[in-house]
């Protein structure tokens, strides 16, 4: 199963329109309230010679309210399993990594060369990646923003075939919308605006055909947002206004307990400190190590190297 991250950052506007878009605005307000305040104490004491007293704590407190950096790293917008290795995908240079799973290969001078990141071959028209959704036997699917589609590609990363999304979804809005596996070879798609998902059973005929079969409809918890998924499992781990929570298959809230074992010696788990879900991965040897750990919210991958103490 699948775990992948949208290209948020071309769709950065959607996300502002959001009750959390206007919950940001209203934090903005309050952080130029304490700027002005500041700049209202600096013109007072000034004359007095008096700006000694404010020492660096006061500057330094003023800015530890804003947003905390991203956590440092390569730079990757999805990262996906594939039988015995990894893809590592940066959307907007249409460019893609496939690593094995060794611990020794996951290092910075193999990852920030842009020169070692590979062309993702293109269906044709006009292709806009925003999503990687891991497939069966090794292949994957990118999710074409530019013409509503999902493209196949196998285990050597070569296209096999495009398919149109459901037409009941069209146009698809990336930011707005976000697709999975669903259980049995079926897709997920989860509309954060309206608060809801469609499940779609597998497509009849070929592989490459349009037909869906709709199976499911269903109202997600209110202000849920940025879904994620193990590689693996068809449940999904997402964000709400009070924290992290997790819906099974048939989109049911779970506890963290009766999720099933990690597969492949990988696990997602929820970084407090960065308020979002990680994906942490370790060599299939139980004592080969770590591979990376990556944080789709952020856009951001550490390798062995960074993590080994």
């Amino acid at each position: 199963m699948p775990f992948f991250r949208p290209n948020w950052r071309r769709f950065d506007i959607v996300s502002r329109s959001t009750a959390q878009g206007f919950a940001h605005f209203a934090q903005a307000g309050r952080k130029l309230r304490n700027v002005c305040a500041l700049a209202v104490l600096v013109a007072l004491l000034a004359p007095l010679g008096l700006l000694t007293l404010l020492t660096p704590e006061l500057f330094w407190g003023c800015a530890s309210s804003l947003p905390s950096e991203p956590a440092k790293g390569i730079e990757a917008d999805a990262v996906i399993s594939s039988s015995h290795s990894w893809y590592v995908f940066r959307f907007n240079d249409l460019r893609y990594l496939q690593m094995p799973a060794q611990p020794e290969a996951w290092n910075e001078a193999a990852l920030q060369p842009q020169e070692k990141w590979l062309e993702i071959s293109s269906p044709g028209g006009a292709f806009r990646p925003v999503q990687a959704v891991e497939g069966i036997l090794g292949d994957f699917y990118l999710l074409d923003a530019a013409q509503g589609r999902l493209c196949l590609y196998d285990t050597g990363a070569q296209l096999l075939s495009t398919f149109p999304l459901p037409q009941e979804l069209q146009p698809f809005t990336p930011g707005r919308m976000e697709v999975f596996r669903g259980a049995d070879g079926g897709f997920t798609f989860v509309d954060y605006f309206a608060g809801e998902a469609w499940q779609y059973a597998d497509r009849q005929g070929s592989e490459g055909s349009p037909d869906w079969v709709l199976r499911n409809r269903a109202k997600l918890p209110l202000g849920i947002q940025s879904c994620v998924q193990e590689p693996g499992h068809s449940s999904l781990n997402c964000v709400l206004p009070e924290g992290p929570v997790r819906l099974d298959a048939s989109l049911n809230r779970i506890e963290v307990h009766m999720m099933p074992p990690a597969r492949n010696g990988t696990r997602m788990f929820w970084d407090t400190s960065a308020s979002a879900w990680v994906l942490e991965a370790n060599a299939p040897d139980p004592q080969g190590g770590i591979l990376f750990r990556f944080w789709p919210s952020q856009h951001q991958l550490e390798t062995a190297e960074r993590l080994s103490p």
